[in-house]
């Protein structure tokens, strides 16, 4: 018994000094993951700050998937010329653009901002409201015939494309670093991964051979149970100024989720906008907001329907006569049962901010407003008829 007690002991302690990686890199002087985006179908991207005054060529580095937790590394190059600058962020989304394939879920494209947005919806028709807000949530809308794939549409829809916001597309097969999911760990190394005692290993998420993450559909939490990892978007918090080397369950090191800020990033809500700047105070002159629009040639802002912004008085109402007052100038009007049945649409033809709006032929409940301005914008809110 004692000397089995020693073979584990002599076993463990092998473990730990086999995976006693260097010290973390110093504050502001070494690349790290700023972002992380595990979304939908084919929607993951990592993003990678640069926290120093200089140039980096990313060529140097390579990002590695280390399957459910385990300890088999797929690893990815970076592709020829890749540089990214002083205070800079680098997106790198899985290449998955043929158009072609939009009807086979394995090869489904990252979203390109076509996607069908509109407000959810349960299964029998009604809308989905956010219980804090009051607000009806929007979602990239799904064919439910034809295993849940998003429907394509003609409006363009910015907070829903990924595809601008990449500096570079890898892996268009089926290997390498980008085909994690919630319970592979991603990592960042500095050279070829010395995957024996992780010695040029950066920076990662996750944690590195976590038996826990073996299991089918597994994904890391925080203390509270609550997914950090599953269709979520993490963004690194602005205080944090390097990556954290390797994070093993041998030694017991944990997720730091306490770096990070955590949003999801499903069909319901997905979360790109930030993906492409990075605010850190390693930066001496960090922008205000890492939120941008894309730039590119397909953007079109006029057509861009982030939810309108709207307010209905009174409401509750008792005689159907409401006032509804916009930031924008009102377009058109649409009131809806519980049931989605629309019971009043409306084109204005004097459009304004504010519309006087009376409902007829209308019984007590609760109805739902949906508000388009001439900006494009739409918006739906709960009014409730006495």
């Amino acid at each position: 018994m004692k000397e089995s007690l020693l073979l584990f002991v002599v076993l463990f302690s092998t473990i730990l000094s086999t995976l006693d990686a260097q010290n973390p890199p110093a504050p502001c002087s070494e690349l790290f993951i700023s972002e992380y985006q595990e979304g939908s179908n084919n929607n993951k991207a990592i993003e990678i700050f640069n926290p120093t005054n200089k140039e980096i060529d990313l060529t140097l580095y390579r990002l590695s998937r280390n399957n459910n937790g385990g300890t088999a590394l797929s690893t990815s190059t970076f592709l020829p010329g890749s540089k990214i600058g002083a205070y800079k962020s680098y997106v790198v989304v899985v290449d998955k653009r043929d158009s072609t394939q939009y009807r086979n879920g394995l090869e489904y494209p990252v979203f390109d901002g076509y996607e069908q947005w509109d407000t959810c919806r349960n299964a029998d028709g009604s809308i989905i409201i956010d219980t804090q807000t009051g607000k009806a949530q929007f979602c990239v809308q799904v064919d439910v015939t034809n295993s849940n794939l998003p429907k394509r549409g003609t409006r363009y829809t910015d907070l829903v494309n990924l595809k601008c916001r990449a500096s570079s597309f890898i892996n268009p097969t089926y290997d390498g670093a980008m085909y994690f999911n919630g319970n592979d760990a991603v990592m960042l190394f500095k050279g070829v991964p010395d995957s024996v005692g992780f010695t040029n290993l950066i920076d990662m998420v996750g944690i590195y051979n976590d038996p826990a993450m073996t299991a089918s559909g597994s994904t890391w939490k925080d203390f509270a149970g609550r997914i950090l990892t599953t269709d979520k978007n993490l963004i690194r918090k602005r205080e944090v100024k390097g990556g954290t080397g390797l994070v093993a369950y041998a030694r017991q090191d944990t997720f730091r989720y306490s770096d990070w800020l955590v949003f999801s990033s499903n069909s319901y809500s997905p979360s790109f906008q930030n993906l492409g700047s990075h605010t850190c105070d390693c930066d001496p002159a960090p922008p205000v907001s890492s939120r941008r629009l894309c730039n590119g040639i397909i953007i079109a802002a006029t057509n861009d329907i982030l939810p309108a912004e709207f307010r209905i008085y009174p409401n509750p109402s008792v005689s159907g006569n409401v006032a509804i007052e916009a930031d924008e100038k009102i377009e058109s009007i649409r009131v809806m049962d519980l049931m989605g049945r629309i019971v009043d649409n409306r084109k204005m033809n004097i459009q304004a901010e504010t519309i006087q709006l009376t409902l007829q032929n209308v019984h007590s409940g609760i109805y739902f407003i949906q508000v388009t301005t001439t900006d494009k914008r739409v918006g739906v809110r709960k009014l409730i008829i006495e």
